[in-house]
Order: C-alpha cells, then structure tokens, then sequence
C-alpha cells in the first residue's frame, strides 16, 4: 500500500474516532412532547402525594452539595436547615425543612415515635412561620403563589399525623400541659380556653384527623381552605355531655372541628431555643377565621367525612322498614335532633322524612345545603325523626310537642326573632305533617269522630290527656314556609293496593295507643259521628290513611293552609308527561299540587325526588329567598 493512502486512512480512522467519541456527549439535550396534563403532575410530586421530595428542594439540595448528606443523615441536616431557616428566612430553605421533615416523621412513625413527633412538629412549625411571620412578604400576590397553599397542606398533614402518632385519638383536657424536647427545641404546651367560637376538646371522648379517610357514597365533598387541621370530633354519649344535650343523637355522634397548633415567637434559655406552643379546637360551623394579632385569618375545615364517618354503618333500607314495623319499640326515640349546637343567630330548617323512610334520606341534600357558605352561615338544620306506621295525627303530635319542648329549653323567653323565621321542608308523608304544623283543629276532627262532648268522653284521665294532644291542636306560628317534596296532599292511590293493606298487618303500634283504643273502642257507651260508626273496631295505620278516601284525608282537606306565609312544592315526574295524569309512581301529580304555591317545579325523578339535584338547588334558591326576605321585613 502506497504511503500516501496509508496516511489518509488513517486520517479518517482518527477523524471517525473523534466524531464518534463526540457523538456520545454532543445532543444530550431534548424536548418530547407528552402534554400538559404529565408535565405538571411530575412536577407537582410531593411529600403530600408520594414518599419523595417536591423537584423544587432536590433540586435544592443538588445546588447546594447536600444529597449526600441528605441520603447518609437525614436527621443531621435537617437540624441545619433548621437552624437557617429560622435565621434567615430563606423561603428555600423553610421549604426543604418542612418537606424533608414530614418525610422523615413519617419514616419513623413506627420504629421511633419519638423521632417521629419531633420530625412532624418541626415540619408545622417550619409552615407556620412561613405562612403567618414572613418577613417582607407580599400577601397581595399570595393568590398566585403556590407555596403558600403547599405550606397550609404541609402544616395540615403534619399537625394531623403528629395528633395520630401512637394511635392516640384521646382529646387532650383543658388542664393538660406539657412539654418536648427535640435536638433543636424545647416546645411547651398549652390548651387554649375554650371560649367560641372554640370548643373544648372535652366535649369529645376521641379526635381522629379527617385527612385520612376517603369517603364515599356522597356525590358532593365539602371544605374550606386556610390553616388548620379538621378533625372528627366523636361523641359517644351526647346526651350525657354537657356541650350537647338532649336534643341530639342517642347514638355516636362526629362532628367537624378543626385544629390549630400555634407557635409563638421563640426565645432561648440556657442556650435552648424555647418556643411556646398553644393548641385550640374551632368549631368551623360557628367561624371560617380565626385571630391572629387582631386579624382574620381563614379556617380550614372539612364538612363533609365527619357525616360519612358517622353514617358509614346506616342502612338506610333496613332503618326505614324497622320505623314503619317497629313502631311501637322506636317510639320512644321519635324527636327533634340537632347536628350542631344550638345558634341563636341562626334560621332553623327542620327536615321533616316520609313512610318507610329515616332523617339518613335527607343526607344529600343536607351535606349540599351546608356545603353553601352563606347557607352554612345563616341556617341550622334539625331533623324530625319518627316511627312512620304512627297513625298520621299521633305522628303530627309528637313533632307539634318537640318544636314546642325545642322552643322552650332554647328560647323560653320566647325573644329570638330567628326561632321565629323557621322554615319546615317535608318529604312525602312528612309534608302532611309539616301542613298539619299550620292549622288550628278547634273540635272540628274530634267531632268528626265523636258525637258527644270531649269532656265528657267517658275515658282514663290518660287516655283524655293523649286524645287531647292528638286531636286538639293550634298552628306553629314559628314556622314562616314549608316546603313540600312529592307530598301526598291528596293521598296515594297506592295506599289501596293489595300489598299495602298486607304491608298494613305487620305495623306494630305503640302500647300507650293500643291501651287508649281499646278503652275507647270497647265502651259501647260512647257515640260515634254517623261517617265514624262504620268504621272497623281498629287503629288505622300510616298507610291506611294515606288512602285517598281516608278519613283523614277527607278532613284535612277541610282546613285551609294560612295565606300569610309562602308555600313551595317540588314534584317528581318520572315520564315526559308535566303536570296533569304525571306521576312519581307514588303520588300523582294532581295529590301534589296545591294550586296556590309560591312556586312549583317538576324534576325528572321519581319518589325520591328530594335526592335530585334539581331539587336541592331548588331548596338552596328558596332558602337564600327566605333570607332575603327575612331581612326586609
């Protein structure tokens, strides 16, 4: 080979050499289209929906030297950023801290509890300082900063995941203090005074953070965002506590509270730095803020899993069909119930359910009432709760005697103008009893059944005093609109059907009725209206009377509704066919309507057309209405 060649090709080998060993570092950069969608959901990996780091403080610790000492001493260098972020307010820094030690006091729930807290109270103190002591911070332009909402997040997981270290859900008392020491701080603690709108941790028997459960069953979540931690507040007996009482549940009872862990300024002694450390329970349905050195600051709170925790063993199904069965055992329990304290300040709305039906069917509608802010505000919701196989009057007379009894114990002088803009929203056969809260009876129902004067009947003095409280009645005068959901006000013809008069056989009707019946109907003494004497020798049930030839059906239509308030029907259609020869497939479209309502609309549902969310905007629209014009009146 010619020595010229021999050089040019190895010329080229050398050339090839280097553009090969060039190839291997040149265009290490690239873009790949993968949408929006990815691009943020890696970018928004943090300790709040994974085990690792946000990119913003690996990307931290890379540009500072410290992966190293992060991944061979976690502990150690979250101790110096400890100690920087406190003296230098570097927002990077407090970020670091906050996410490295929510990771760590995780790590170490288990095998190192100790560890564990003192990681998780130097993550909230980290985002408390952050949040609320910023030097030089811009708070006009905290709606666009991210970071800020991150912290709420951090300080949320973190004060909940330090009240669940160990398992322990006990409330803390009033008098409890106590201190905790970590390798940077000694923190002191303190409860602060239960004065509303806080509410005492003693008023619970447990606290269980409400971030760490998942709901489901509900369509709609309710919170509020801010700082602070909801919480679940659990009552065993609440009718044996003295911050609740005898109108709530005889049941367990949860309710949202929110917790705020305070960190006051530190201070050092004999070279510790020292920091105070308040704990206050607020009660999120009596405030959305709370005070910070005379000023506002919003209140996290989570309205909705504390109802799902509280219902997640209902059987909705199986309580309906005891109510109308069990009549006679559950009668004892029939009420008002309250789901929060009693609030001068505020609009009762009572719910009032139909047969075969429990309070748990206004669920839906009542997580999304109070889910509205301004509704949440101005309104409290109480249930009415019976057996419904109760004759319909016997029904009417025990809700008659709980809004009485309720007005007393709340407002015996009878002074507070909100008891008196009550608004009542019955759903089926608890409409009937809603209308029958506005009529005054007189003797007309008593003479419809009897033809000789009352005190004269020749009965016990029990049996007169229960006929007198179902059969003589006055008009709520508290109550200022009704709002009817697919109300039989005509009856249903359903109610004639063979397998209702079946159903009929299985009710069971309280002894303190059957006694008085029988008093009455084996006293051949007594005269009976002419209409009364064909009647059967029996107590006609719920469904009985929900027949449109009824007797009571024929009666109450004789008691015109009041003209001075107004009246809203909501009625579902489960065909086409609006209006007339329309039906839920329980009650027809000509029982429902009344011909003079406010307003009426017809949703596409059938008899459980107060699930519907038309429905529940409806309501949401009369209510604000009712606000509206209670104000100008």
């Amino acid at each position: 080979m010619k020595k010229p060649l021999v050089q040019s090709l190895v010329l080229c080998l050398l050339l090839l050499g280097v553009g090969l060993s060039m190839t291997g570092c040149a265009a290490p950069y690239s873009v790949k289209r993968v949408g929006a969608t990815k691009v943020y959901g890696k970018r928004t990996n943090t300790p709040l929906n994974s085990n690792k780091a946000s990119f913003i403080t690996e990307q931290y610790l890379r540009l500072h030297f410290l992966t190293d000492e992060y991944e061979s001493d976690p502990v150690a260098l979250i101790e110096q950023l400890h100690d920087e972020s406190f003296t230098s307010n570097n927002i990077e820094v407090t970020l670091a801290l906050t996410e490295l030690a929510l990771l760590e006091g995780r790590k170490h729930e288990k095998n190192n509890p100790f560890l564990s807290k003192a990681m998780y109270l130097t993550a909230s103190e980290g985002a408390w300082r952050y949040l609320l002591e910023r030097k030089n911070a811009d708070y006009t332009v905290v709606a666009l900063d991210p970071t800020f909402r991150f912290m709420a997040e951090i300080y949320k997981q973190a004060v909940s995941s330090l009240w669940s270290v160990d398992d322990n859900s006990r409330p803390p008392e009033s008098t409890d203090t106590g201190t905790f020491e970590t390798a940077t701080t000694l923190y002191r603690f303190t409860i602060e005074e239960s004065t509303p709108p806080r509410i005492s941790p003693e008023a619970f028997d447990e606290l269980i953070p409400a971030n760490q459960f998942q709901i489901s069953g509900l369509r709609n979540e309710y919170f509020s965002y801010g700082i602070g931690t909801p919480l679940m507040g659990i009552v065993n007996n609440p009718h044996d506590n003295k911050e609740w009482g005898p109108f709530f549940t005889p049941q367990q009872f949860v309710y949202p509270v929110t917790g705020l862990l305070r960190f006051e300024k530190p201070t050092e002694q004999d070279g510790k730095r020292q920091v105070n450390c308040t704990f206050g329970l607020y009660d999120p349905l009596a405030t959305d803020s709370f005070l910070l050195n005379n000023s506002p600051v919003p209140l996290e709170a989570n309205f909705t899993t504390a109802l799902a925790f509280q219902l997640q063993h209902t059987k909705p199904l199986e309580r309906g069909l005891a109510g109308l069965i069990k009549s006679d055992k559950l009668v004892d329990n029939a009420g008002l119930y309250l789901l929060e304290p009693y609030r001068p300040d505020k609009i009762p709305v009572v719910m009032v359910h139909g047969l075969m039906s429990s309070p748990t069917t206004w669920v839906p509608m009542f997580n999304d009432l109070r889910g509205q802010p301004d509704l949440r505000e101005r309104y409290q919701f109480w249930f009415f709760s019976y057996p419904t196989g109760l004759p319909i009057l016997y029904s009417s007379s025990i809700l008659r005697s709980q809004l009485n009894e309720i007005r007393e114990y709340y407002d015996p002088d009878g002074t507070n103008p909100n008891f008196d803009k009550m608004v009542l929203v019955g759903h089926s056969m608890g409409g009937l009893l809603s209308r029958m809260m506005l009529i005054d009876s007189g003797d007309t129902i008593y003479q419809a059944i009897f033809d000789e004067p009352f005190d004269e009947l020749p009965v016990s003095d029990n049996s007169r005093e229960l006929i007198e409280s179902i059969l003589f009645f006055k008009r709520q005068d508290s109550i200022r609109r009704v709002i009817f959901i697919s109300t039989p006000h005509r009856g249903s013809p359903l109610a004639d059907t063979w397998y209702a008069k079946l159903g009929t056989g299985f009710v069971n009707l309280p002894g303190n009725l059957t006694h008085s019946a029988g008093e009455v109907l084996s006293n051949e003494d007594i005269k009976y209206n002419q209409r009364t004497r064909n009647l059967s020798n029996r107590i006609y049930t719920s469904i009985e009377l929900l027949s449109p030839t009824s007797l009571f059906m024929i009666e109450q239509k004789k008691y015109p509704l009041p003209d001075d308030i107004p009246y809203h029907s909501i009625i579902g259609i489960r065909k086409s066919d609006q209006g007339p020869g329309s039906s839920d497939g329980v009650v027809p479209y000509e029982s429902s309507h009344l011909g003079f309502e406010t307003s009426e609309i017809l949703v596409p549902a059938n008899h459980g057309a107060h699930m519907h969310p038309l429905a529940v905007n409806e309501v949401e629209r009369i209510l604000r209405l009712h606000l509206q014009e209670s104000q100008s009146q």
